[in-house]
C-alpha cells in the first residue's frame, strides 16, 4: 500500500528556497543573509535543472532531495569560508 504523500507532489520551489535558507540562518548567524540567499537560490534552481523537483513526490523529496540539497547548499557556505 502507498502511503498518502507519495501521491502529493514536492513543495515549490519558493517553499523549499525559504525553508533551506532559513536553516542556512540558523546554522550561520554570522553571514549576510543576503550573500546566503544568493547560495540557497543558485543551488536550488540548479538542483532543480537537473532533477526537476516538480516531478518528485513529497516522499522523495522528505527522504532523500531535501537532505542532499541541504548538504549541498551548506557544502557551498563552508567552500567560500576556506577562501
Amino acid at each position: 500500500m502507498l502511503d498518502a504523500y507519495s501521491e502529493m507532489s514536492s513543495p515549490s520551489k519558493n517553499d523549499i528556497i525559504k525553508e533551506i535558507l532559513n536553516i542556512m540562518v540558523e546554522k550561520y548567524p554570522h553571514k549576510d543573509i543576503d550573500f546566503l540567499s544568493t547560495i540557497v537560490n543558485y543551488d536550488v534552481n540548479k538542483y532543480d535543472e537537473e532533477k526537476n523537483l516538480a516531478e518528485i513526490s513529497l516522499t522523495g523529496y522528505m527522504m532523500f532531495h531535501r537532505n542532499e540539497l541541504i548538504k549541498i547548499v551548506n557544502n557551498s557556505i563552508q567552500s567560500t569560508e576556506e577562501n
